[in-house]
C-alpha cells in the first residue's frame, strides 16, 4: 500500500472518529426542555399537550362541565363533574431527561406509551386548596342506588399506545382547612390542567371555571361559568350525550 493511500485512510478514520465523538457529546449533553406552563383551553374542542419542537403529543377534550348535587343523604356535598377524552396519534413517546438521562440509560429504551393518572390532573384555586378526585366516593352511591354504569376517568392510571383513546367521567372537589379543620367544596374560581408521563411537556391545556361568582375583567380567556345540576339528571343527560362515559344499566 502506498504512503498516499495509507494517509488517506488514516485521515478518513480520524475524521469519522472525531465526527462520531462530536455527535455523542451533543447527545450526552442534551439540554433540558423549557416548561412554558399552562395555556387557556377551550371546552368542547380537542386541545394539545405539547412536547418538544412544539409537537402535539396527546389531545385532551373536556366537555359538559357542571356542578352536581348528589342526593342529600349521601352527605358528599357539591362536586364538579366533566367528561374527559384523551387520545394520541403516532407521535413516538420520548424520555423525560431529568428522570432518564440518556448517558446513563442509553441501553434501556422506554416503552412507546404515554401514561396519565390522577397525579397528572392538576387543580389550582386562589386559596391554594388541593384538588381531590371524588370518583370513588360517588361511584359507591351510583352502583348501589342509581341505574347507571359509569366509566370513571382519573381514578386509575391509563396507558395510551399509538392511535389509542381513553375517557370517561371525572368528578372532583377542592380540599382546604380552616382553624385546623378540613373541608371540601367547589371554589369560586379554579382551573384544571392535564399533563402526561413519558413525554417532555412544554405546554399543557388548562381549563378555567367560576361558580357563584360574576364574570370579571381578569378572567382567563374561555373561563366557563359552571351551572348547578342534580346529579341523577346529569348522569341521565350524559347517558344520552356521552354514552362512552355513562350508560343506563340494563
Amino acid at each position: 500500500m502506498s504512503r498516499e493511500r495509507l494517509n488517506l485512510i488514516v485521515r478518513v478514520l480520524l475524521g469519522t472518529t472525531l465526527g462520531a465523538a462530536f455527535l455523542f457529546t451533543v447527545a450526552a449533553a442534551q439540554p433540558g426542555f423549557i416548561d412554558r406552563g399552562d395555556y387557556p383551553a377551550g371546552v368542547g374542542v380537542a386541545q394539545a399537550i405539547v412536547g418538544v419542537w412544539e409537537r402535539p403529543m396527546l389531545w385532551v377534550t373536556v366537555s359538559r362541565p357542571a356542578v352536581v348535587n348528589p342526593p342529600a343523604d349521601w352527605n358528599l356535598g357539591q362536586h364538579v363533574c366533566m367528561v374527559v377524552q384523551v387520545g394520541r396519534g403516532n407521535t413516538p413517546a420520548e424520555p423525560v431527561w431529568d428522570d432518564n438521562p440518556p448517558q446513563t440509560r442509553w441501553d434501556q429504551p422506554l416503552a412507546d406509551v404515554f401514561i396519565m393518572g390522577w397525579e397528572d390532573i392538576i387543580g389550582t384555586e386562589p386559596d391554594l386548596g388541593e384538588l381531590v378526585i371524588t370518583n370513588r366516593q360517588l361511584a359507591a352511591g351510583v352502583a348501589a342506588l342509581l341505574p347507571f354504569d359509569v366509566n370513571w376517568f382519573g381514578s386509575e392510571q391509563v396507558s395510551l399506545y399509538e392511535n389509542q383513546t381513553a375517557g370517561g367521567l371525572l368528578c372532583y372537589q377542592f380540599k382546604g382547612a380552616v382553624d385546623g379543620l378540613d373541608f371540601r367544596r367547589v371554589p369560586r374560581l379554579h382551573s384544571v390542567a392535564f399533563k402526561a408521563r413519558n413525554v417532555n411537556v412544554i405546554r399543557r391545556p388548562a381549563y378555567y371555571f367560576r361558580f357563584n361568582s360574576p364574570p370579571s375583567g381578569t378572567d382567563f380567556p374561555g373561563t366557563v361559568t359552571l351551572q348547578e345540576e342534580d346529579f341523577t339528571l346529569y348522569l341521565l343527560r350524559m347517558a344520552r350525550e356521552a354514552p362512552f362515559a355513562v350508560r343506563m344499566r340494563p
